[in-house]
């Protein structure tokens, strides 16, 4: 997709892009020049870790977008895709918190 950017610097991302990377208004974004390309990406959740029983589970200190399992789900299948073909664009601290309610729900079925 393409767009273009205003003589402020301000550029719009495309509807479906926001609305597949689950971007609202106010949604913090890093930015970034890395080897010659523009890369944009939600800045990562703020959280404060606390003890729940023996396990320490990571809590967001601002409310988020309820996680679904579709987007768990999704997430998994892309670093799976991601991980089989050798990508690397796929960094784990991206989906910190997708991976921790997985982890949970693995333990919950065992």
């Amino acid at each position: 997709m393409k767009t273009t950017m205003d003589t402020a610097g301000r550029l719009v991302i495309p509807k479906e892009i926001r609305r597949e990377a689950r971007l609202i208004p106010g949604t913090p974004l890093e930015v970034r020049w890395r080897d010659g390309r523009i890369e944009i990406e939600p800045a990562p959740a703020s959280v404060r870790l606390e003890r729940r029983g023996r396990l320490l589970v990571a809590v967001p200190r601002k409310k988020l977008p309820k996680l679904t399992p579709e987007t768990v789900e999704q997430t998994r299948a892309k670093l799976l895709d991601d991980r089989a073909s050798g990508r690397k664009g796929a960094r784990l601290d991206q989906f910190c918190l997708p991976q921790l309610v997985m982890a949970r729900l693995r333990s919950k079925r065992s």
